[in-house]
């Protein structure tokens, strides 16, 4: 899937080119020749040569943001080793926390058999986006981890209706003159 960013510059370069076409310039030209009018012509020339010049700056616009996009979709050498050293470690110990949880886990061995130096160059080698593959689930994951820990109100109604049942059975059970004897032997 090509990110939005890239698309709509992809859509602005192909005006660009479609507006500046060899044929759409020459006809250009040809159209001002035709009139034979000498400073309305001249007038005409430095107009279009003024839009090519924009064009040009426009175009010089779009290359720099598809340069900046497949730079920030780049991982460098130094990103790789950092990863490998001190990521997965640290992803380790949030797995180690939510220990029933083999969702997390199971996306964890995954992780580590893709977050190695050679795997991680030769993927970025053949245009494997990083950021998008890993870094979006891991996001994901650690999301799902902690709110998994804080109780929400569903949980804590739950709780509490546990609290109530158990309270009332603790007090129906000591209407029971055998119970409430052995309670009370201490």
């Amino acid at each position: 899937m090509v990110a939005p960013e890239v698309a709509q510059l992809a859509a602005q370069l192909a005006e660009l080119v479609a507006r500046n076409a060899a044929g759409a310039v020459a006809s250009r030209i040809s159209a001002i020749r035709a009139r034979k009018l000498d400073q309305e012509a001249m007038n005409e020339l430095i107009e279009l040569v003024n839009d090519l010049i924009a064009d040009k700056n426009e175009l010089i616009g779009v290359a720099t943001a598809f340069e900046q996009e497949l730079v920030a979709q780049r991982v460098s050498d130094s990103d790789i080793s950092y990863i490998t050293s001190e990521l997965l470690p640290v992803v380790e110990q949030l797995v180690g926390l939510a220990s029933d949880d083999t969702e997390a886990r199971e996306a964890l061995d995954a992780i580590k058999g893709l977050v190695t130096p050679e795997t991680l160059t030769i993927l970025q080698l053949v245009g494997f986006n990083f950021r998008r593959a890993i870094g979006e689930p891991l996001t994901t994951l650690v999301e799902r981890l902690i709110l998994s820990k804080i109780p929400t109100p569903d949980r804590a109604a739950e709780l509490q209706a546990l609290q109530l049942r158990q309270q009332t059975a603790y007090f129906e059970a000591l209407l029971d003159p055998e119970v409430r004897q052995l309670l009370t032997q201490d």
